[in-house]
């Protein structure tokens, strides 16, 4: 009888204990979801001169509502999904808050009035993509396919190099030597954008833009990937007791030197903004850890604030590095960068396609294709199709059309709200997919996987925002280096190796 009531004892601690920690888990989840659906909305609102109340602001508060529940869902989860954090904190800022005080306010970024039908539509472009994204995310965490294995298998069995790795960092250290030295020497390296631009051309002798883009590419990629897998090593090899590559003194150095490289190439004046947080946030997800129940909420948090306090400023050295031509305007009322600054044009921009493909018809892939052929020069492909950003932007009659074109719009360009479909759908399923294997194995050692995720966890915020054309064309080097870095091994050796990994 004392045993039976040990036993139930220790049984009825064990219930409040799992109900005390699951209660936390969905009180933070619920604290998330006022924050985003009820605090952020009001605190910006009340720093609007004059609203101006309808339909339209509502359905935006609707996207504000449902991405505010999704961040929610994954706060009481808190697993590991990265990559969905940064969808739906893209779809919470860019489509849901700066339209919904775009639309209260009537005034938008980018010049141009608006039929309420066209925004209606371009409302119903977002949704179709949400959804759809939805169903696809759904399909990738239920529905096995051989696509799945193949890809979980490539991407685990594929583990970083050492001997590769420090191949790369000495390839890219010379070669950055030899741009540096070609491009004027070192005082180039801390140059404002634009004029470390403008030499890049004239280095290029404006031949193409495709060997600008390698140019840029090579300086800043290769040594941002020898950096990120020798930090993956190291970070592994101080979790477990086995030395993985045998990191010695000299490969330290290395790292260091590497270090400092990159402080000097990829730094926050000269890189553009998008590859400079693709950085920070890659890291971030590579080495924070992932032990406490506030682990979502808190990244969920920083990244929010990063792009609703730093984003809208990160640009001050784009044209000049000195700071007495700064225009250092960085107003304490929110709502004025998410209203007025072209950074947030996203919505504004999908509406002006709505508008363009009502007056030209769809493309049928042309964007698409010019896309993933990003690499063929305009000079042996005379008709290639210039980025969708551009395209809409040169259709309103913008004097400046370096414009973002976010994946909706390129979608619907492409293939109407049947292509909206097929794109999304297409997004969610490998979302899922590669999220569940990296939630499952993101402990089994440095391998391609482990570095793959948090580099597009982060990056994916650019490749959303657009174009994907430019998206698209500096990511494909970054995979490319990462995969000439990493060697594959065979699955039986990885499993006895990593035992304590195994999937469970």
């Amino acid at each position: 009888m004392r045993e039976f009531l040990f036993s139930r004892i220790g049984l009825l601690s064990k219930y409040s204990y799992y109900m005390s920690k699951n209660l936390s888990r969905h009180l933070i989840g619920l604290l998330s979801f006022w924050v985003l659906a009820g605090i952020i909305p009001v605190f910006t609102v009340a720093g609007l001169r004059g609203i101006e109340l309808g339909f339209l602001p509502f359905m935006a508060l609707l996207i504000v509502i449902v991405s505010s529940l999704r961040l929610a869902f994954f706060s009481i989860q808190n697993d590991k999904r990265i990559i969905s954090m940064t969808f739906w904190i893209f779809v919470y800022i860019f489509l849901g808050l700066s339209p919904f005080l775009q639309l209260l306010s009537n005034h938008m970024p980018l010049e141009g009035s608006y039929m309420s039908a066209t925004i209606i539509t371009t409302f119903l472009i977002i949704c179709n993509g949400l959804l759809f994204f939805e169903f696809g995310w759904w399909l990738g965490c239920n529905i096995s396919t051989p696509v799945t294995d193949i890809m979980k298998y490539s991407m685990i069995c594929r583990y970083i190099n050492l001997k590769r790795t420090v191949l790369l960092s000495i390839l890219a250290m010379v070669g950055i030597t030899i741009i540096i030295w070609k491009l004027g020497g070192f005082e180039s390296v801390f140059l404002s954008r634009e004029e470390q631009l403008n030499i890049l051309i004239e280095f290029s002798k404006g031949e193409s833009q495709a060997k600008l883009q390698i140019l840029s590419t090579l300086l800043r990629v290769p040594i941002f990937i020898a950096l990120f897998l020798l930090s993956t090593i190291w970070l592994h090899e101080r979790k477990q007791s086995k030395n993985y590559g045998h990191f010695n003194i000299w490969k330290k150095i290395l790292l260091f030197v590497i270090v400092v490289i990159n402080l000097l190439i990829n730094n926050p004046v000269s890189s553009p903004r998008y590859w400079f947080g693709t950085i920070i946030l890659s890291f971030i997800f590579l080495a924070l850890p992932w032990r406490s129940k506030y682990s979502f909420s808190f990244l969920m948090t920083a990244i929010m604030l990063l792009f609703l306090f730093v984003f809208p400023f990160a640009d001050l050295f784009r044209s000049t590095t000195n700071i007495d031509k700064l225009a250092l305007q960085v107003s304490s009322n929110i709502s004025n960068p998410l209203v007025n600054k072209s950074d947030y044009d996203s919505f504004q921009q999908i509406i002006n396609t709505t508008e363009y493909v009502e007056d030209h018809g769809i493309a049928f892939g042309k964007q698409m294709l010019g896309t993933l052929m990003f690499w063929v020069p305009r000079n042996l492909w005379s008709s290639k199709p210039t980025p969708s950003g551009v395209v809409v932007a040169e259709y309103k009659g913008y004097e400046y059309t370096n414009l973002s074109m976010p994946l909706w719009g390129e979608a619907y360009m492409d293939g109407g709200l049947l292509g909206v479909i097929l794109i999304f759908v297409t997004y969610g399923f490998f979302t899922s997919v590669i999220e569940n294997i990296y939630i499952k194995n993101y402990s089994s050692g440095p391998n391609f996987l482990n570095t793959f995720v948090p580099v597009y966890a982060a990056y994916q915020l650019f490749m959303l925002r657009g174009t994907l054309m430019s998206a698209f064309a500096y990511f494909m080097p970054i995979v490319i280096f990462m995969f000439i870095a990493t060697k594959r091994e065979n699955w039986n050796n990885i499993r006895n190796n990593y035992e304590i990994y195994q999937d469970k």
